[in-house]
């Protein structure tokens, strides 16, 4: 996996363009999140079959126990899933110590965020179906965040691409996920949040942000026009205008 430290042996159509993706990378990526996504599913399954198996869902215990299986699952899933891109597309995910620090980082704070809420909300609700939105909750603001950030770490001048892309996908899982809460009975709603929602909301933004930058790729190849990189540009531009400025007036400032 490349690294800062190695990031020379790209090359300058690696640094200057916008990610090359095509049907090859969309399928591989696509593959790689169900892959990742099903061992992250036997993990919930099993642990949540063997935790709630010993603690009702009233209990007190069971929503700490959910919480941490959930914790647990994705930041595993989340890890794997980084890791496997980084060695499939080196050319784009290649500062792996940052993007990776950042996604233990951020499972952390949606773990303390979260933590609380199924206490809390296990406290007050008499069925268990409450929790279950809870559930989908931290799964789909888990995935989003890491998205976000893998991104914004590793396609920085395109993040925007994969804020647009992430929003749309989290629209999408939320509406299917709360969809089969409400309209569905209890066994088959617990079924597939516990077991279908993190493949399904995984391979979603997948297949959202893989085909948007395809599509973005094609469109730079044919008309050589960067727009995204061009906004981009323009704003760091002014930025670094402002920063000279600031600077130069607190130098004549202190003289």
């Amino acid at each position: 996996m490349l690294s800062p430290e190695n990031i020379d042996s790209l090359t300058p159509e690696e640094i200057l363009a916008p990610p090359k993706y095509d049907a090859i990378s969309v399928f591989m990526a696509l593959i790689t999140s169900l892959i990742v996504w099903v061992i992250v599913w036997v993990i919930i399954l099993l642990f949540s079959f063997l935790a709630l198996g010993k603690f009702s869902l009233e209990s007190w215990a069971s929503p700490i126990l959910l919480a941490m299986i959930t914790f647990f699952a994705l930041i595993i899933g989340n890890l794997l899933y980084y890791t496997i891109l980084s060695k499939i597309f080196p050319e784009i995910y290649f500062r792996g110590r940052t993007a990776l620090s950042q996604i233990v980082i951020m499972s952390i704070l949606l773990y303390i965020f979260f933590a609380p809420i199924y206490i809390i909300i296990s406290g007050f609700a008499k069925e268990g179906s409450f929790i279950l939105w809870v559930f989908s909750g931290h799964i789909l603001l888990s995935i989003f965040s890491f998205q976000l950030i893998i991104s914004m770490i590793s396609q920085y001048r395109y993040s925007i691409l994969s804020l647009y892309t992430s929003i749309a996908a989290l629209l999408f899982t939320t509406v299917i996920a709360f969809s089969v809460i409400l309209f569905s009975s209890a066994s088959v709603s617990s079924l597939f949040v516990l077991c279908g929602l993190s493949v399904v909301s995984y391979f979603s933004f997948t297949l959202l942000s893989t085909i948007l930058s395809w599509l973005y790729y094609i469109l730079y190849v044919q008309t050589g026009s960067d727009v995204v990189w061009a906004t981009f540009s323009r704003i760091e531009n002014e930025e670094k205008k402002l920063e000279i400025d600031a600077t130069a007036a607190l130098t004549d400032f202190h003289k």
